[in-house]
């Protein structure tokens, strides 16, 4: 008899104890920080699933899930036709934005600047302009500080700002082949972009607003960013990006094959009222406006 109740207790106590079904997700390290957090904040809810979060940039993301190494990625950016088409041969996907993100233009906290313009960014980026007077700072030499060729901010900061494509198509075909000068500082993550810059301080680089605000906070200084020399410029900030008066806002996207259990789960959570709060509380903009509670008159 005391064996049966022993035998009873164990297999109680192992069934209480069964293994959460594991959920892989590398991808963007702009969205690093906010996609730990998620996840730690659905760990704890879900009884029969766990996340994982490893990053390691958009690219490596990308081939994970064409590959089936993971379950879902993250993304701070809209993939390309041909990278969607790579991932659609395992299957079915769905492209969904979670949050939004401005990316911001970070200097070391003792630069006298605190404004610039995008053909000063353009020209600082790709090596025409190498000295900090040239702006009207201090006469010292500018360090470029960029992310690898595996993220998605350096592709969109490329795109958008060293190739100006924001001033407009016609001044974006005066500038589509620019690249980042061969002198920049390569770095593979906010947390390594920020530790360059505070040990330099002609340092310049860029991160994701949240990254900024969560990750670097006292290491970097966000300068305020204008399009044109003569408009306003405007900090990098959650409210900026929710007016659009700041010109780098950009959505960020969560990529996953559908189907897999957990998955969906996870993802309904981040786009619900839970993981939204969590969004904005690592420093992003919320995909959804939130919750409103209604209270009946008695």
């Amino acid at each position: 008899m005391r064996k049966l109740i022993i035998g009873l207790f164990l297999f109680a106590a192992a069934a209480g104890c069964k293994e959460k079904q594991k959920i892989k997700i590398s991808g963007s390290e702009t969205m690093n920080t906010m996609m730990r957090i998620l996840a730690e904040n659905f760990n704890k809810r879900s009884s029969d699933f766990e996340v994982r979060v490893e990053g390691g940039g958009l690219v490596r993301g990308i081939a994970d899930l064409a590959n089936g190494v993971v379950d879902l990625i993250a993304s701070s950016r809209e993939l390309l036709p041909h990278e969607v088409e790579a991932i659609q041969m395992k299957g079915p996907a769905e492209q969904i934005v979670v949050a939004y993100d401005g990316t911001a233009i970070v200097v070391h906290p003792s630069n006298k600047i605190d404004r610039i313009h995008l053909k000063q960014v353009s020209d600082i980026f790709s090596g025409r302009i190498q000295n900090w007077k040239a702006l009207g700072g201090e006469d010292k030499a500018i360090t470029v500080v960029i992310r690898s060729d595996q993220s998605g901010t350096a592709y969109f900061f490329r795109e958008h700002v060293l190739r100006q494509l924001d001033l407009g198509s016609a001044d974006y075909k005066l500038n589509k082949d620019a690249e980042y000068t061969p002198a920049a500082i390569v770095v593979n993550n906010n947390i390594e972009m920020a530790q360059v810059i505070d040990q330099n301080p002609g340092a310049i680089g860029f991160m994701g607003m949240g990254s900024a605000e969560v990750d670097a906070a006292g290491r970097v200084k966000r300068l305020a960013y204008a399009l044109r020399a003569a408009d306003p410029a405007v900090i990098a900030s959650i409210e900026n990006v929710y007016n659009r008066t700041y010109r780098l806002g950009r959505p960020l996207y969560v990529l996953y094959h559908t189907g897999k259990p957990g998955v969906e789960e996870f993802v309904s959570f981040a786009t619900g009222e839970e993981g939204q709060k969590t969004i904005a509380q690592s420093g992003y903009l919320r995909s959804s406006l939130p919750a409103v509670e209604v209270h009946e008159r008695k």
